[in-house]
């Protein structure tokens, strides 16, 4: 009701892309995300919710693109934010661009902060295990973003088994508010799977 009557109001269409991103109508949300950024083209988390649709959608290079966008856009709201680098990293993987998925993976080592998500990057680096990252959350957010990012990275190395395992606990458990939660549905449920699995 609000974009109707009110077509520049770029909170509104965010709302409207999270909402119709949490319903896994992706389709919607990417339209709506988008709307949003004609209103507020800088704006680093409408870019970002972008890229994480377009991750559900199975769009990687275009999510990686969407997700370089967000982390410039945070950048020139005087914000960081680890999330885009992480996204990036995962499309440009899944993309098989492996020169910027390291580029990524480098910059989020180097930008990691002290607190979370700074354990997903040691994780995605090597230097801690997923059992130690585990061992990092303090919420339950940050255990449903743990559980989706080392089901991506199973994933990713061919592990469908395992994955599914992590990814199926998002599922059954996991907490509805972020981002992670939506997309280890999208992939668990086969939404996504074909373009997941090697």
């Amino acid at each position: 009701s609000i974009v109707k009557l009110s077509p520049q109001h770029a909170l509104a269409w965010n709302r409207r892309g999270i909402a119709a991103y949490n319903m896994e109508d992706f389709d919607l949300a990417q339209d709506s995300f988008v709307r949003a950024t004609e209103s507020q083209p800088v704006n680093g988390f409408f870019y970002e919710s972008i890229a994480w649709t377009r991750m559900c959608r199975g769009e990687y290079q275009a999510a990686a693109e969407s997700a370089k966008t967000a982390s410039l856009m945070y950048s020139r709201e005087g914000e960081t934010s680890l999330y885009p680098v992480l996204i990036a990293y995962l499309a440009s993987f899944e993309s098989g661009d492996m020169e910027n998925a390291s580029r990524a993976l480098d910059y989020a080592r180097k930008n990691r902060g002290y607190s979370w998500p700074g354990p997903i990057v040691d994780y995605f680096t090597g230097s801690m295990s997923a059992a130690e990252m585990v061992s990092c959350v303090t919420n339950r957010a940050e255990e449903t973003e743990a559980h989706t990012y080392i089901g991506l990275k199973l994933r990713l190395q061919g592990d469908v088994e395992a994955a599914s395992r992590h990814l199926g606990w998002v599922r059954r458990q996991g907490d509805p508010r972020v981002f992670e939660y939506t997309l280890a549905r999208a992939i668990s449920t086969g939404n996504r799977v074909a373009g997941w699995i090697r």
